[in-house]
């Protein structure tokens, strides 16, 4: 559908949903607009950082990098590891962080924001 001209407007609140469905987002918050782009970048708006967390001899370990996959060589260089995870902000995140942002938390509190889709289909 991304090389026709036709456009799929959805609403949802199902994050899940809008990340595999939607080219484009748009966030309202207080019945405005107030954050339009795709996925990745409404996630970029809230950190382009990931976390990485590891286990090595009982202790948990966490570390912020831009650059998760050389990071992640260095501690698996040094072995040992027992639990590994790599996290990276999500679409809930930045929704979230977006509506705080704007005043608007009680548009989290009762569920009373909406995501608009906007889509041609996925490339």
């Amino acid at each position: 559908m991304s090389d026709s001209s036709v456009t799929v407007m959805l609403t949802t609140h199902d994050l899940d949903e809008a990340e595999k469905l939607a080219d484009r987002i748009l966030v309202l918050a207080g019945g405005r607009i107030v954050a339009d782009g795709s996925p990745d970048a409404l996630r970029a708006q809230v950190a382009t950082e990931a976390e990485v967390r590891w286990r090595r001899d009982g202790t948990t370990h966490v570390h912020a990098t831009d650059h998760p996959e050389s990071y992640l060589r260095s501690v698996l260089a040094e072995g040992g590891i027992t639990d590994l995870e790599v996290r990276r902000a999500t679409l809930e995140d930045a929704y979230l962080d977006l509506v705080r942002r704007h005043g608007r938390t009680d548009e989290i509190d009762d569920l009373t924001s909406d995501l608009r889709l906007v889509t041609g289909g996925r490339k």
